[in-house]
C-alpha cells in the first residue's frame, strides 16, 4: 500500500460539498442503487460522508506511467505524481439496526455536468460519452426513477443523487471514454483501484490511477500504381486506364478496453462515401482487424484496390479521403489528390428522388446522374419502376420507352422522370439504365455502371394497430398488438387500462408487442386502449378492446367450503383470521411508527404491504351411506340383510388424504399468492374420529371400522406481501391494489363402499392491498 503523507496546505475539491470524516448532522443524502453496500432498491438512500478520492490518468498507449490529474489546479500528489480531488461517498448507518454494509460503503461519483470535462482528460470524446449516458438515463427514467443501475450498449450505468444534484459513476465514464477500472499494473507492483488509508478530508483514502487510450491513427495512406509507390505529395498522382493491380497501401490503429471494433470509410471530392470495412462487412481486399495486446488495440491493414472504389471516381482531379473510427466516437482522416483518366465510358451514377419523404400515392420525381467518358454521345435510355414489388427489375417495369439522350463529352448530365407512389407498398425499387442495347457505343470499358438502382421508403398513412387480449384468468391477462405498417418509424406503444366505466392509467411504454396485465379482479370488465408514436411524435390515433375476466367458479361454492380467508400476521379485534365474507375492501394508511390503537384499528381492515397472511379453510360436512350384507340364522337356515351407517365427509380435503380410514392429521393443502412464488401449507388442525355401526338389530357385527372427519384447516402466514408499494408516492400501485391467494385441493366423494375419491380444485381469496405499514401517516383509498 501506498504511504500517504500529509500536505502542507489543505487540498482543493474539484467538485461536490466539502470532505469530512466526521458523522455530523449536515452531510449531504446519497440516492440510487446502494445494492453494493447491502441496500436493496433503485431509490435507496443514506447520509454519507464526502472523502478525498485520488484520481489519475495514465496513457496504456504510451506506456506512460506519468500520471496525469484532471484538474491541475486542484490537485494533490502522492509518491511524486499528481491526482484531482475527486469523491467518494461513504454511507453511513442510520441507527444500530441499519443493514448497511460498512465495508463496501462507498461510492465513487461525480456529477454529470462535470463528465465532458472528464473525458476530454481521459482523451475521449465528450460529446459521444455524454449521448451515451443521456441514452442511458433515459432508459433509466422509463422505467420509473431517475437514479439506480441500467444496461445501456453493454455498460452498466449507476445514477445517483447527491444531495439533489444527479452524479454518475466514474468507471462507467472511464468505459465510454475508451479507458477501463480493471486492476493494472502502476508502478510495477500497485493495482489499479488501491486503499492508501488517508483521512479522507486532506489526504486521500482511496488513489484510483486508470489506464486511458488515444485516437485513431493512420500509420499508412499511399498509392501504389503499377507496383510502385507513387509520391502524392505533390497533389498529383496519375492514373492510367485502371489496372486490376492497382491499390492504396493503408494501415491504421485503434484502441479502446471496453470495445473494439473500427470503422473504415473513403469518399472523393466531388463524390459520394463509401464504407470500406466495418466488423463482417467490407471487400475482401481491406485486411481483418487483428486482435492486438488485451488493452484492446486494433489494427486495419490492407490493400484499398482502385478497382474497389472506381465507382466513386470521377474523371480529372479527385480529392480521396479516408476516415478510420473507433467505437468511442473518435476518428482520424487523410487525404490525397488523384488525376484520374478512365476509359471510354458510358455511366449512371447518383439516383435521388423528391420530396425526401415519399408518402403513399403522392407524386416523386426520380433523376440521375449521367455521365460520359469520351466525346459526346447520344444514347438510349430507359426508366424501372418496379411496379410488382418483387424487389427486382423486369422488362415489364420498364416506365418510360428507350429514348436518345446527348451527353457532353467528359461531362455529366441530369434525367429526371415523374411518377405517383404506389399506395400499396412501403418500398419501391427505381433505376436508370444508359445504353441498354449496348451499341452506341458497342465498346464500353465497363458496363456495369450503366444502370443505377435506389430503393425508395414510402410512407404509409401512420396507424395505431388494433388491440386485443388473450390468456386471460382470474386476475391476469395479456394485451397483444400487430406490428405499425413501418416499424423503422416507431418510437414507442403506449397502453392504458382500467376498469370499464373508471379511469384508465398507464400499464405498459416501449416496443414490444405484447405483457402480462396482474393485478386483475375476478369477474371484471376491463378496458384497455393503445396509441402508437413514431419518432416524429405523431400519434397513429387510438385503438380500444374490452375484456372480462372469468368469475371464482362454482367449486369454490358451498359444496366445498362452510366458510374460509386470511389468516393475518398480527391479531385484530377480531381474531387472527377474516372470512372472504368480511374481509374489508377499504383501509387507512397507517406507517410503523403511528400509536399503538391506530395500528390495532388499521389491523381490523385488509392486508397491508408489509405483512405475512395465508388462509384458513372450514368444509363443508356432507352425508352420505355406508350399506353392506349380513349373514344370519332364521329358523333352520341362514338369511341375508343389509345393514348401513352414515358417513360424515369434508367437501374439500389434502390431495394426500388417501381415504377416510387414514388419520389426516400432519396432512397439509398447498396455498400460493398471487403477487409470489412462494408457498404455504394449509395443515388439518381439527378433525374428529368417527365409528361406522350399523342399526339392523339382527346384524351379528354391526361395528365396522372407524373413520376420520377433517373439520378445520390453517396455516401460519408466511406469505410477505412485498410488492405493489410506491415509497416515491407513499401510494398503492393500482395494478397491485386486488390481489388474491389460492388453495389447492381436492373435492371428496364417497361411493356406498365408503371408497374416496377426488378431483382437484383451486378456491381463489380474493381482497385488496390499500394501505402499507411503512407508509407516511396519513389517510388511505
Amino acid at each position: 500500500m501506498a504511504q500517504v503523507a500529509s500536505p502542507a496546505f489543505a487540498v482543493q475539491q474539484d467538485y461536490g460539498p466539502a470532505f469530512t470524516n466526521t458523522k455530523d448532522t449536515a452531510l449531504p443524502t446519497v440516492k440510487g442503487d446502494l445494492s453494493g453496500a447491502g441496500l436493496q432498491g433503485q431509490g435507496s438512500f443514506r447520509k454519507a460522508m464526502p472523502t478525498f478520492h485520488g484520481l489519475s490518468y495514465f496513457d496504456y498507449t504510451a506506456n506512460d506511467v506519468n500520471f496525469k490529474p484532471v484538474n491541475p489546479s486542484k490537485s494533490s500528489t502522492i509518491d511524486g505524481s499528481a491526482m484531482t480531488t475527486a469523491a467518494t461517498y461513504n454511507l453511513v448507518k442510520n441507527g444500530p439496526n441499519d443493514n448497511l454494509h460498512t465495508a463496501t460503503n462507498g461510492f465513487f461519483a461525480m456529477p454529470v455536468t462535470e463528465v465532458p470535462r472528464y473525458v476530454a482528460s481521459a482523451k475521449g470524446n465528450p460529446q459521444f460519452v455524454m449521448s451515451k449516458l443521456l441514452a442511458a438515463h433515459y432508459k433509466l427514467q422509463a422505467s420509473g426513477t431517475a437514479t439506480g443501475s441500467v444496461s445501456y450498449d453493454g455498460v452498466t450505468w449507476r445514477f445517483y443523487t447527491v444531495s439533489n444534484i444527479l452524479y454518475v459513476d466514474v468507471p462507467s465514464v472511464i468505459w465510454e471514454s475508451a479507458g477501463t477500472n480493471l486492476a493494472s499494473d502502476r508502478k510495477g507492483a500497485e493495482k489499479v483501484l488501491d486503499y492508501v488509508g488517508g483521512d479522507g478530508v486532506n489526504t486521500p483514502q482511496w488513489w484510483a490511477t486508470f489506464p486511458t487510450t488515444v485516437a485513431p491513427t493512420i500509420e499508412t495512406y499511399a498509392p501504389v500504381i503499377l507496383g510502385q509507390h507513387v509520391d502524392y505529395s505533390t497533389g498529383n498522382v496519375k492514373i492510367p486506364p485502371m489496372s486490376q493491380s492497382d491499390y492504396i497501401d493503408f494501415s491504421g490503429t485503434t484502441w479502446g478496453f471496453l470495445r473494439n471494433t473500427a470503422t473504415l470509410t473513403l469518399w472523393t471530392s466531388p463524390g459520394k462515401p463509401k464504407k470500406l470495412w466495418s466488423p463482417g462487412n467490407g471487400p475482401a481486399s481491406i485486411g481483418p482487424m487483428k486482435a492486438g495486446k488485451w488493452a484492446g488495440v486494433d489494427t486495419v491493414p490492407g490493400k484499398i484496390y482502385l478497382r474497389d472504389i472506381q465507382d466513386i471516381l470521377l474523371p480529372g482531379k479527385n480529392v480521396v479521403t479516408v476516415k478510420l473510427d473507433d467505437a468511442f466516437g473518435r476518428s482520424v482522416t487523410k487525404s490525397l489528390v488523384i488525376m484520374y483518366q478512365p476509359k471510354n465510358n458510358l455511366w449512371a451514377k447518383n439516383i435521388w428522388y423528391a420530396p425526401a419523404t415519399v408518402k403513399s400515392g403522392a407524386k416523386v420525381t426520380i433523376s440521375a446522374e449521367l455521365g460520359s467518358d469520351m466525346g459526346d454521345t447520344a444514347s438510349a435510355l430507359q426508366v424501372y419502376v418496379d411496379k410488382n414489388g418483387n424487389g427486382k427489375l423486369d422488362p415489364s417495369d420498364i416506365i418510360a420507352a428507350p429514348s436518345n439522350i446527348t451527353i457532353e463529352a467528359n461531362g455529366t448530365r441530369t434525367a429526371g422522370y415523374s411518377f405517383f407512389a404506389p399506395t400499396d407498398k412501403q418500398q419501391i425499387l427505381v433505376a436508370f439504365k444508359v445504353n441498354p442495347g449496348k451499341t452506341k457505343p458497342d465498346n464500353e470499358s465497363d458496363w456495369k455502371d450503366n444502370l443505377v438502382a435506389k430503393e425508395i421508403p414510402i410512407e404509409m398513412p401512420w396507424v395505431t394497430p388494433p388491440i386485443d387480449v388473450n390468456n386471460i384468468d382470474y386476475n391476469n391477462a395479456t394485451p397483444y398488438w400487430a406490428s405499425v405498417a413501418q416499424p423503422q418509424r416507431l418510437d414507442r406503444y403506449i397502453v392504458d387500462c382500467g376498469t370499464i366505466n373508471g379511469p384508465l392509467s398507464q400499464k405498459y411504454v416501449g416496443k414490444d408487442r405484447n405483457f402480462r396485465l396482474t393485478g386483475l379482479s375476478p369477474g371484471t370488465t376491463y378496458k384497455c386502449q393503445i396509441q402508437a408514436i413514431s419518432v416524429t411524435n405523431q400519434i397513429g390515433g387510438t385503438k380500444s378492446t374490452t375484456f372480462t375476466t372469468p368469475d371464482i367458479p362454482a367449486n369454490t361454492g358451498s359444496g366445498y367450503w362452510d366458510d374460509y380467508g386470511i389468516v393475518r400476521e398480527n391479531p385484530t379485534p377480531h381474531g387472527t383470521a377474516q372470512s372472504i365474507n368480511s374481509i374489508p375492501a377499504r383501509g387507512y394508511n397507517y406507517y410503523q411508527g403511528a400509536p399503538q390503537n391506530m395500528r390495532s384499528m388499521a389491523n381490523s381492515y385488509s392486508p397491508y404491504f408489509g405483512e405475512e397472511v395465508s388462509t384458513w379453510a372450514k368444509p363443508v360436512i356432507k352425508t352420505t351411506w355406508h350399506t353392506w350384507k349380513f349373514y344370519y340364522t332364521c329358523g333352520k337356515r341362514t338369511c341375508v340383510g343389509t345393514d348401513s351407517c352414515p358417513i360424515y365427509f369434508p367437501g374439500a380435503a389434502p390431495e394426500a388424504w388417501a381415504g377416510i380410514r387414514q388419520n389426516p392429521s400432519g396432512l397439509t393443502i398447498n396455498v400460493t399468492g398471487s403477487w409470489t412464488g412462494s408457498t404455504s401449507k394449509m395443515a388439518v388442525t381439527d378433525y374428529q374420529m368417527k365409528p361406522c355401526r350399523g342399526s339392523n338389530s339382527l346384524d351379528p357385527t354391526p361395528f365396522q371400522f372407524n373413520y376420520y372427519v377433517p373439520t378445520m384447516y390453517r396455516a401460519v402466514p408466511n406469505l410477505l406481501i412485498n410488492k405493489g408499494f410506491i415509497p416515491q408516492t407513499q401510494t398503492i400501485d393500482p395494478t397491485f391494489q386486488h390481489m388474491n391467494l389460492k388453495i389447492y385441493s381436492k373435492a371428496i366423494s364417497i361411493d356406498r363402499n365408503a371408497n374416496m375419491s377426488g378431483t382437484s380444485i383451486t378456491s381463489p381469496v380474493p381482497f385488496s392491498m390499500l394501505w402499507s405499514r411503512y407508509g407516511t401517516f396519513s389517510s388511505g383509498r
